[in-house]
């Protein structure tokens, strides 16, 4: 979802302060990718992903539902990047951990060509969302928080590996 619009229809915050957010959110949203990466090296790559999407769907829709006061928006905003782009640091290991090297390159690229197949259907399934008579709130829980928490858990049916046991 673009947060932007979500947080102008959402939460009524100017599109100026709603750009504001949106640079101070990606800020914390660095700080989120290298604490993550030093966090997949001490409870497992595949852990810090699933348990950072989860979070970071968890504070989306805390986001969309509570209250519009600047201090709450930006926290969770914030809180959602933070768990939302910070695994990905993880992930690069990951996708290594997982797939011998002989078709590495194949997984990772179909991992990574699942990200603008998600935006698709994303963006399709808010604009029938809005064109049904709904509102952002619902679009960006469907399908921006919802799919966030859901790919965390996902996870959790990959394998593990033990941080202790790679070399």
């Amino acid at each position: 979802m673009l947060g932007t619009s979500v947080i102008i229809s959402v939460h009524h915050i100017s599109f100026e302060n709603s750009l504001i957010i949106l640079v101070l959110s990606n800020l914390v949203g660095y700080c989120g990718y290298l604490a993550h990466g030093w966090m997949g090296d001490r409870i497992g790559r595949r852990n810090v992903i699933g348990l950072g999407w989860m979070l970071g769907g968890l504070a989306f829709a805390g986001m969309l539902y509570g209250p519009s006061n600047i201090a709450m928006v930006v926290g969770l905003y914030s809180l959602g990047l933070f768990f939302l782009i910070g695994p990905y640091s993880a992930a690069l290991f990951f996708i290594s951990e997982s797939f011998p090297t002989s078709i590495r390159a194949t997984g990772g690229a179909i991992i990574h060509a699942m990200g603008p197949l998600g935006a698709v259907v994303a963006g399709f399934g808010a604009t029938q969302v809005l064109s049904a008579g709904s509102d952002w709130q619902t679009a960006a829980l469907y399908f921006g928080a919802l799919p966030c928490f859901l790919s965390g858990a996902l996870m959790f049916a990959a394998r593990h590996v033990r941080p202790e046991t790679v070399q």
